[in-house]
């Protein structure tokens, strides 16, 4: 498991098989779903769902109801744009998934890392663990400037939603990148990645349809390799943008979108990808 819990809000399907059968299976997605209270709905057509959203060039907001339903209360105004547009800002993603108190993995390794929490995968704190670290991974609103001072390093977690939405955690990277005269190494994935060129000074932006799957071959700058990727994002750093010092890391060879920024003489870099899950 790489989550403590369900973070969807509901599940759509349009088979669903009442029967499991992995070896590895000890209960049914049914049951499962039904353990986490998360509500779910079948025989739908999801590829014309699917056709509407990519028509749509973003996401869009949804809810489930089943056909004359009598039971559920659907105020008139949440179809309207202007609606949907206040729901979105309303978002607060990192608080549903993040913890709320830090946590100590690996007690006593090597090197200490602080990792912030937006939506961290379980097995990026284990690959950080097997390297030797100890990793406190703390919750994504946490003082990270009184604290630094007792980690080696800090690291910047995956995550959902509009990277803007990060600024509490902007700020603080920011004015970390801003003390060259002593600077503190920094380097992070997916979120982490936009969080970090944000604080230097970069913008983001949304994409069209998002990059997804473990097929994604991306393009290192610096070794001239094309290596096979594993993604989820939504939004890609502007490299126009790129102020001086920084350089694109990697590059996405479908699309030219970046998938990583460097600093050519300090400690900070990031990938978009999930080098992890390669």
């Amino acid at each position: 498991m790489e989550s403590s819990k369900i973070h969807v809000s509901g599940v759509v399907v349009r088979n669903y098989s009442q029967d499991y059968s992995h070896k590895t299976a000890v209960k049914s997605l049914s049951n499962w779903l039904k353990q986490h209270d998360i509500p779910a709905i079948t025989e739908v057509d999801t590829r014309e769902i699917t056709k509407i959203i990519r028509n749509s060039k973003g996401p869009l907001l949804g809810k489930l109801q089943y056909e004359e339903s009598e039971t559920i209360d659907i105020p008139k105004n949440t179809l309207d744009d202007g609606y949907e547009k206040k729901m979105k800002k309303q978002w607060k993603l990192f608080d549903q998934v993040s913890r709320k108190t830090p946590e100590v993995f690996n007690a006593g390794g090597d090197v200490k890392i602080m990792a912030v929490d937006c939506g961290i995968k379980n097995n990026i704190i284990r690959k950080l663990c097997e390297e030797g670290a100890e990793v406190t991974v703390v919750p994504h609103d946490y003082n990270i400037i009184d604290n630094i001072k007792d980690f080696h390093a800090l690291f910047l977690s995956n995550g959902p939603g509009d990277p803007k939405y990060a600024n509490h955690i902007v700020s603080q990277v920011k004015a970390i990148v801003d003390n060259e005269t002593n600077p503190f190494p920094i380097f992070g994935i997916c979120m982490g990645n936009q969080i970090l060129a944000q604080a230097a000074g970069m913008e983001t932006y949304p994409l069209d349809f998002g990059n997804r799957g473990h097929n994604q071959p991306v393009f290192n700058t610096i070794t001239g390799e094309c290596i096979v990727t594993s993604q989820n994002h939504g939004y890609a750093v502007d490299e126009k943008k790129m102020k001086h010092g920084w350089k694109p890391l990697y590059t996405n060879t479908n699309d030219w979108t970046n998938e990583g920024i460097y600093h050519e003489t300090l400690p900070y870099y990031s990938v978009q990808f999930h080098p992890e899950a390669c």
